[in-house]
């Protein structure tokens, strides 16, 4: 026996294992197909229907038409809040209720209800001992 003689048994036993085994498979995959029947044609599409509603230009017209009747109506509502702060009925019925004389909301000189940030100093921790 040759050399040659091996590799052409090997070779010739590759070829017809490769095509026993593809042959297996296409028919497996076959009746695959035909159980499931994925060899149908797609369902057409239907035909594309154009948007409706809001373009851009009408979204951003209608977001800034809410942000400025918003702004408005805020507007508005703090114009009322100061008329009723700097009312002096309302003073003068502050100052009977709590008998303490009632400071202007808006006035300079009005003390803060607690000290800010920037008014605190800054300490700082450190391990190490101060020599």
């Amino acid at each position: 026996m040759l050399w040659y003689e091996a590799v052409w048994y090997f070779v010739g036993c590759a070829v017809l294992l490769g095509a026993v085994s593809a042959l297996l498979l296409h028919g497996i995959f076959r009746i695959v197909v035909l159980i499931f029947r994925l060899d149908r044609e797609p369902e057409p599409k239907p035909k594309d229907v154009p948007a409706r509603g809001h373009d851009v230009k009408s979204y951003r017209k209608t977001r800034e038409r809410k942000r400025e009747q918003a702004e408005k109506e805020q507007a508005e509502i703090d114009a009322r809040a100061q008329a009723l702060a700097n009312s002096p009925l309302l003073k003068e019925a502050l100052k009977q209720i709590s008998g303490d004389p009632v400071e202007d909301i808006n006035s300079p000189n009005r003390r803060k209800s607690r000290p800010s940030l920037l008014d605190q100093p800054i300490i700082e921790n450190s391990d190490e001992e101060d020599s």
